[in-house]
């Protein structure tokens, strides 16, 4: 696929910002799962996956200029999202203590399916988005 047609089909609609969603679900799981895992270690400290507080302040700065949004509530351009990428921390919060380190198992788990549900969401929406694309492209569902 041309440059232009990669363009157009992919950059300009909400896919990147999708992949990106779908890359810090998979990276919050591993973390989890990490957290989990090591909820017994002395010292270990829980890691956090931060992404949604970089996707909104990305989508609230309409870097493109391209369009304007006529109400506050209306979704700027979904490309300038695609920039934000998940990163993992380290939590150093100290307010839960379970005798080793600062990893709730409850909090985990809600966590847990927390990410499944909102995995289970952005890949319902990537794959209408394709089933758009693929009538838009072949006229047939």
């Amino acid at each position: 696929m041309n440059e232009i047609s990669d363009n157009l089909l992919f950059r300009r609609s909400l896919l990147p910002l999708l992949d990106s969603a779908l890359d810090a679900a998979a990276l919050r799981q591993k973390a989890i799962a990490n957290n989990v895992a090591n909820a017994e270690v002395d010292g270990y400290q829980r890691r956090v996956v931060e992404f949604e507080e970089q996707l909104k302040e990305a989508l609230e700065e309409n870097r493109s200029g391209e369009i304007s949004r006529t109400h506050p509530e209306h979704l700027p351009h979904p490309g300038d999202a695609e920039v934000v990428q998940a990163k993992l921390s380290v939590d150093e919060n100290t307010d839960y203590f379970n005798g080793h380190n600062n990893i709730d198992i409850d909090r985990e788990m809600t966590e847990l399916a927390r990410v499944m549900l909102t995995w289970r969401f952005e890949t319902r929406v990537t794959q209408e988005k394709f089933s758009s694309l693929r009538l838009a492209i072949t006229g047939q569902d």
